[in-house]
């Protein structure tokens, strides 16, 4: 098999005047007198690869390879190094332009551009979508995720709900038709409004606690994902989770929990304030206070924490993930609303 030469650099050597200088190289120190006749021996006294020493008869020095060529390959290390250099400040240039899908960072200008973000991520979303829901809301409205992504296209999706959107009138009921078109849902208090998209896109106000909901970035980068996504996860850890429907198990008449005690444990357990639930409920703050002591009252509890534990022991709630339910009312109105 013929082995294959490699072109030196820098001085347009042909492939026997190549050949030639190879073998010289690995070759005696003493040059044939048939090679130095020869028009590829000249060529290569032409450009300095072998030297003439003086003397009777005369010597000859082959000048080793990297003082022949190390030069060159040095001026080529400069040539790719400023186009290294120029291709990074390029790259660095259209980053930083706002219509480019490859941008670390991106900035929407308007409601419409940002709610057609949103729509846009959600939907080609395969995997997950996690959500930090928190007031205001673009032009009041409020998007379900789970609308966008059908159940049996596998996509998870997870919403953390802050304690002040639920005291929002109607929260609750949309709350409830996201429950049931598979979104998992838990409350807490949300430190900012978030999306991420299977870890790969993120959507967050331009502002921490904005007034208009007009401007946002559109977070490509992988590190600010990722610090992200773990602020997602510390928060759902501590959330309180919620779910349509309390799961009672037979319990007699006497010891089970009238329909306002079912809807006030629930409320209580999401977080809302007194007002909050009086509001919710239609009822008069002093009139939901009443009902709220003489539920803590039966259950032999001084504050809402000891009123939840009893609820679990006696059956009353579901005692896993600390799950709070939403009241039937509320249920039965979500469907009117999805």
């Amino acid at each position: 098999m013929q082995e294959v030469r490699y072109p030196l650099p820098g001085l347009g050597l042909s492939q026997t005047e190549q050949a030639l200088y190879e073998t010289l190289v690995a070759g005696p120190v003493s040059v044939p007198a048939e090679v130095t006749g020869t028009d590829d021996f000249a060529r290569l006294l032409e450009l300095g690869l072998v030297t003439r020493l003086p003397g009777q008869p005369p010597g000859w020095w082959v000048t080793p390879p990297d003082a022949a060529f190390g030069p060159h390959i040095a001026r080529h290390r400069l040539r790719l190094y400023e186009l290294r250099q120029r291709l990074d400040q390029m790259t660095g240039q259209k980053r930083v332009t706002a219509s480019d899908s490859t941008a670390l960072v991106e900035v929407t200008h308007s409601p419409e551009t940002s709610r057609a973000m949103f729509e846009d991520l959600v939907r080609h979303t395969e995997r997950e979508v996690l959500i930090c829901d928190a007031p205001p809301y673009l032009n009041g409205l409020r998007k379900q995720p789970a609308n966008f992504v059908s159940p049996r296209r596998g996509v998870r999706v997870r919403t953390l709900y802050d304690r002040e959107s639920l005291a929002l009138p109607g929260s609750l009921a949309y709350i409830a038709a996201s429950i049931e078109a598979s979104e998992e849902v838990r409350v807490t208090d949300v430190p900012m409004k978030l999306m991420i998209c299977d870890g790969r896109r993120a959507m967050v106000p331009l502002r921490l606690r904005p007034l208009e909901m007009d401007r946002f970035l559109l977070v490509h980068d992988l590190v600010l994902l990722a610090a992200l996504t773990a602020l997602f996860e510390s928060f759902w850890e501590q959330a309180v989770p919620l779910s349509v429907g309390i799961r009672l198990d037979e319990l007699p008449d006497a010891d089970a929990p009238s329909g306002l005690e079912r809807d006030l444990l629930a409320l209580m357990m999401s977080g809302l304030t007194d007002e909050a639930i009086a509001k919710h409920l239609d009822y008069h703050v002093g009139t939901t206070r009443r009902h709220i002591r003489q539920l803590l009252t039966r259950l032999g509890a001084t504050t809402r924490f000891q009123a939840g534990y009893q609820a679990v022991q006696r059956g009353w709630i579901a005692a896993d993930d600390r799950t709070a339910s939403l009241p039937q009312e509320v249920q039965h109105r979500s469907r009117l609303v999805g």
